[in-house]
């Protein structure tokens, strides 16, 4: 009989082990068709980040890795601050050592580690079934993360949906292709009013320029004569016959230049060829005309948050105290 399983914080030399592990759970079950991970992402995702290196702890039994996961370093701007923020994420289980505890320790060793760093907040995005753990644990629901998509071909979109493939990433080229010309500038810290991901331009290179397997386009309104005031950023994959616009970021001034920007967003849609476009509702514009622009609800994400600074428990735990965007998420 195997030795009891201990949870540790991983060593360099674990990266080969914890890799492959994420290799044999993650390939299946992700939405996103994805090459071998290796030392690129590795590197993208937890060491070459503008917010910090990320933590990953492991369960070892008898010197092998059957469970690793991972707090991914992220700040947050708000009211002319900085909030330091870690979501715990890439959790993996091996298959042999499930429904032994070993999630509930494992959180518990990062919670534990964001509370001798004295980080402001622990966010995550759990789905329905881990979500009852989450709150057992102390963890505030904040609300519903909700998206949005706009179907440009529904011939397409029913002829794939019930396909059974994961989707392929496509690599963006020409007019829209995201460039460093078009984009070498440093976002202004606006919507001080909400906690929003904190911009500059190590941000923007490290988590679109240096993405180890996706390309991103960018959208600009032709009537702003400054292209740090009203555009989108965008990437795309194809799945069976579909190509699927996902909307990372949104930057607008107000409601009106936010449905200028979603009009655009649809035009360039059709000239790609796209079949459906998919974005991320925007809590802070409350009230705002989706359906007319053609934007259905299509799903809806839990946020969990643990505040660990007493002075922001009342806006964390508030969802309209939140700009949401997709490219906080590093699949997309």
């Amino acid at each position: 009989m195997r030795s009891e399983y201990i949870i540790r914080e991983a060593k360099a030399s674990d990266k080969l082990k914890i890799l492959s592990l994420f290799d044999v759970v993650f390939t299946k079950q992700q939405r996103a068709k994805a090459s071998k991970r290796g030392d690129e992402y590795w590197n993208w995702k937890y060491v070459y980040s503008p917010f910090g290196r990320s933590k990953l702890f492991v369960a070892e039994v008898e010197g092998d890795i059957i469970a690793a996961s991972a707090l991914w370093a992220w700040k947050f701007h708000f009211k002319g601050r900085g909030i330091n923020a870690l979501q715990p994420c890439d959790t993996v289980v091996h298959k042999n050592f499930r429904r032994k505890g070993i999630f509930k320790k494992m959180n518990i060793a990062r919670i534990n580690y964001a509370k001798d760093r004295r980080c402001d907040i622990i966010y995550n995005f759990p789905n329905s079934k881990s979500l009852p753990g989450y709150l057992n644990m102390g963890w505030n629901f904040t609300g519903k993360v909700r998206w949005r998509v706009k179907i440009l071909k529904p011939l397409k979109v029913f002829q794939s949906y019930f396909k059974n493939k994961q989707s392929e990433k496509i690599l963006l080229e020409g007019e829209y292709r995201l460039t460093k010309d078009k984009i070498s500038f440093c976002f202004s810290q606006r919507d001080n009013c909400n906690i929003q991901t904190f911009y500059s331009n190590e941000y923007i290179k490290w988590r679109y320029f240096n993405h180890p397997s996706r390309t991103y386009g960018l959208i600009n309104l032709n009537s702003s004569t400054n292209i740090n005031n009203n555009f989108a950023i965008f990437t795309l994959s194809k799945k069976h016959k579909m190509t699927e616009m996902v909307v990372t970021d949104i930057f607008s001034t107000d409601r009106a230049a936010f449905a200028e920007i979603l009009s655009e967003i649809s035009t360039t849609g059709r000239k790609l060829g796209v079949s459906y476009i998919a974005l991320m509702e925007k809590h802070e514009l409350s009230g705002f005309d989706y359906i007319s622009r053609g934007f259905i609800p299509k799903k809806e994400k839990n946020l969990v948050s643990l505040c660990m600074n007493e002075d922001l428990e009342n806006v964390v735990n508030n969802m309209n105290s939140w700009n949401m965007n997709a490219g906080m998420h590093d699949s997309i």
